[in-house]
Parts: C-alpha cells; sequence; structure tokens
C-alpha cells in the first residue's frame, strides 16, 4: 500500500516517531535509484526537480510498472497527496517520491528507434514490386507484337499488317493453333501473294465484348487485297492472358477433289506445286495461284479465300476450281489445226498424205492432176476445255478451192467443203494432240 485513502490524516507512525505536520516545509526530494527487475535493461530515469510551490505536478500520479520495484519505505506510513499549493509531504533522509507520485519508481520508456529508414525502403521495395509489374504488363501487352496485345482489335489488325507487310512467322505467331503443314506458309509465298493483291485499307469496324468475360470476342474489320474489298466479323479468343486468333491460316479440304473422276482436278498444283493426294493444305487469306500441270489450261477459284475464310474457329474452306482452255492452248490448237488443213495444199493427191484430214472422193478427177487452194478455216471455233477428258472439242467449216484434170479431158473446178466435227485436242499433257474425226 502506497498511501492512505483520506484527507490530510497522516496515520499512526509505526516507526515510534511522530508524523509530520502538514505545515511543515519540504526542501528538497532527492530521487535514488532502485535496482532493476530481472530481465529488464537498467534505466536511468533522469532527475526529478521539486515542482514550484503553488503548482500541480506535470502529470497525474504514475503507478508502479508491472514487475518494478517500489522504493522502499524507511519508516512511517505512506503519506497521503499533499493538498495543494503544499509541498509533496515526505520523511526525511527518505527516498524522494516522483512528483505527483506516492513513493513509486517511474516507469521509464526505452528510447523509440528511428523509423524513418524502415519506412523508406518499405516504400523502395514497393516501387519496386510495382514498377516490375508495371513493366510486365507493358512487355505482355503493350509490345505491339502477337505475344501479348492489349485488345482483340490489335491483335486482328496485327495480324493483317503483319500479312501486308509478307512476314509470314509474325503472322502465324498471332495464333497459338499452329497448321499441321507450313508448305504454303513461308514468307517467300505470302509475298506472292501481295505482289498480286496487295493488302490495304485495314479498318477496325467494330469490337464487340459482350463475350470478353469467358474470354471471347468478335472483331469487325474490313480491308482490301487487291481491288477486292473484304470484311468479315473475325472471333478472337484470350488464351494465357492474352488475346489470340483462333486461327492464322486457312485449311483448305482437298479431299473432294483426290476423289473426284475430274481429270482436270488431277493436274492442279498450287503456288507452282503439284497437290497431288493431298487431302488439305494451309494458306494465308488473299490471292491463291492455282494452276495445272498443263500449261493450256488456267485454273481459278471462283470464290477467292478472303477475311471470312478466318471468321470461324475451324477456319476450313474448299476449293472450288474452275478449269479453261488458256490462250496458249488456243493459239496452240490453232497452229496445228492450220498446219494439218495447210498441208492438204502441198499435195497434188486426191488423198493427201497425213496431218491433212481432207481426202477428196470426187472420181472424174484423175488422181495425181489435184490442185488445193490454202484453206480457208475462218469458220472453225476452238470449243471449251472437257476436264473430265482434258480435251478441246473442235468444230466448223474448212474450205478449199480446187481443181484438177477430168476423165474426160477436161479441166474440172469446184470448191470442196471439209466438215470439221468430233475433232478434239487433248491438252493433258505437254503437247497437245490433235484428234480429227
Amino acid at each position: 500500500m502506497t498511501g492512505w485513502q483520506g484527507s490530510g490524516y497522516n496515520g499512526p507512525n509505526p516507526g515510534g516517531g511522530a508524523g509530520r505536520s502538514s505545515d511543515e516545509e519540504e526542501t528538497a526530494i532527492h530521487q535514488t535509484t532502485p535496482p532493476a527487475a530481472p530481465g529488464w535493461p537498467p534505466q536511468t530515469p533522469p532527475p526529478l526537480s521539486q515542482p514550484p510551490a503553488g503548482q500541480q505536478p506535470a502529470g497525474p500520479p504514475q503507478t508502479p510498472a508491472w514487475g518494478q520495484p517500489v522504493a522502499p519505505q524507511t519508516g512511517g506510513w505512506g503519506q497521503p497527496p499533499s493538498a495543494p499549493g503544499t509541498a509533496p509531504m515526505g520523511w526525511p533522509g527518505a527516498p524522494g517520491a516522483p512528483a505527483g507520485g506516492y513513493g513509486a519508481q517511474p516507469f521509464v520508456t526505452p528510447p523509440k528507434k528511428n523509423k524513418v529508414p524502415l519506412i523508406i525502403a518499405a516504400i523502395v521495395v514497393v516501387l519496386v514490386v510495382l514498377g516490375g509489374g508495371i513493366y510486365y504488363v507493358y512487355d505482355s501487352f503493350g509490345s505491339g507484337d502477337s505475344s501479348g496485345s492489349s485488345s482483340a482489335s490489335e491483335v486482328v489488325k496485327g495480324y493483317l499488317e503483319a500479312l501486308s507487310n509478307g512476314n509470314a512467322d509474325m503472322a502465324l505467331s498471332f495464333s497459338n493453333d499452329q497448321p499441321a503443314s507450313k508448305e504454303f506458309l513461308s514468307s517467300d509465298v505470302l509475298k506472292k501473294q501481295t505482289a498480286e493483291w496487295p493488302i490495304s485499307d485495314i479498318r477496325i469496324l467494330n469490337e464487340d465484348k459482350t463475350m470478353e468475360s469467358i474470354g471471347r470476342a468478335d472483331v469487325h474489320v474490313a480491308a482490301k487485297f487487291g481491288d477486292k474489298n473484304s470484311d468479315a466479323t473475325i472471333h478472337v479468343k484470350k488464351e494465357g492472358g492474352k488475346w489470340q486468333l483462333a486461327h492464322a491460316a486457312v485449311k483448305v479440304d482437298l479431299s473432294s477433289l483426290s476423289s473426284s473422276n475430274n481429270a482436270a482436278d488431277k493436274t492442279m498444283t498450287v503456288f507452282g506445286k503439284e497437290i497431288g493426294e493431298e487431302s488439305a493444305i494451309y494458306v494465308f487469306p488473299g490471292f491463291l495461284e492455282l494452276g495445272s500441270t498443263s500449261p493450256y489450261v488456267t485454273v481459278t477459284n471462283s470464290k477467292p479465300l478472303l477475311l471470312d475464310a478466318i471468321e470461324g474457329y475451324s477456319a476450313s474452306a474448299y476449293l472450288q476450281p474452275k478449269f479453261a482452255l488458256n490462250d496458249s492452248g488456243t493459239k496452240t490448237i490453232t497452229k496445228l489445226l492450220e498446219a494439218a488443213y495447210g498441208s492438204c495444199s502441198s499435195s497434188r493427191s486426191l488423198v493427201p498424205p497425213a496431218p491433212c484430214p481432207v481426202k477428196i472422193s470426187d472420181r472424174d478427177l484423175v488422181d495425181g492432176t489435184v490442185t488445193w487452194s490454202p484453206p480457208d478455216m475462218s469458220a472453225v471455233k476452238v470449243g471449251d476445255l472437257d476436264e473430265y477428258r482434258m480435251e478441246v472439242r473442235i468444230s466448223g467449216e474448212v474450205h478449199y478451192d480446187v481443181s484438177g484434170q477430168g476423165r474426160n479431158g477436161g479441166t474440172k473446178r469446184g470448191t470442196l467443203t471439209s466438215y470439221v466435227t468430233g475433232t478434239t485436242a487433248d491438252v493433258s499433257g505437254e503437247q497437245v494432240k490433235i484428234k480429227f474425226n
């Protein structure tokens, strides 16, 4: 117990001495440092000074901290608090009590450590982490390549720009779904495509983000392939935190062609290479160079492979090739016909030798005396290609002026007309072969 509850009664003195009255003046209080409690670091409390008379102590009475020893009493009972305006009371020579206290040793707070370096270090760590995160976001979404564009529209636009620049590898990188074959997906082939049909006027018309929460988006895009306008809604998906095209190449299904009985189909080439028995090939959208092993045949696709060929998640298309006799084929056939019918003019026989396809059946003319004029072939027509047979039908009429010695001794003159029917030109090989009926 550090003191009595009450007002001004000092209580009995168990030591036998009389207690001091309240009007006795205390001149000074001397603080004695008590021994430190075990486990606590020794504290050196600051010296205490006597508050001036008539003033209240600087703070409320302090009670001993937990485990802190109380200053020992040398005699007498503890004193109640002094009345206002009087000096603290105590025994002469006894350990003084702190101002406002009851003889208890005040708890001394350990000096506070400077936390500024720790705060600065924490800020630096946060900035480093945050900076790394910003760099990662930029590296993943702001680099401008397929490794991570910030929007589905940027992926579609970047893909078409890569195509227009002839960069096949970059174009393919905009999709995780790589084609099974890259035979026709090289930069050399792509540059052939863009040379024929340059890709220009790329425009993003709209981006539908309705399905973005499940990693899907639709981008309406338009572009020009040569002089052909194309627009389609491209499906884009988000994989691994980045937007990707479902497919960067068109899978062309050739199964129907390989199983066809059409002879022309068997001769088809893509960018100069025979497709043979291939069931499928992969190409970029745009110009598609189709041809034939026959130099006399031209192949075109009735429906070009443009943006609509990659708009779906399947990106599969079918070729609809159309075969036709080209100018070289027409000219070659015409020359062969002229040579064959023209050879007749060099003969004086009723039945000229090959390749002349014409003969005279007039029995009134003497064989060996016949004169053939150059043929008039203005009415001969070279027909269309028969794809199933790789043949061209020829029709029309060939006219000759013919004269010869008659069997009665006179000269006989007339006009010979040869009807061209059932004649064909085989264009399946390197050489055209005329088949006369």
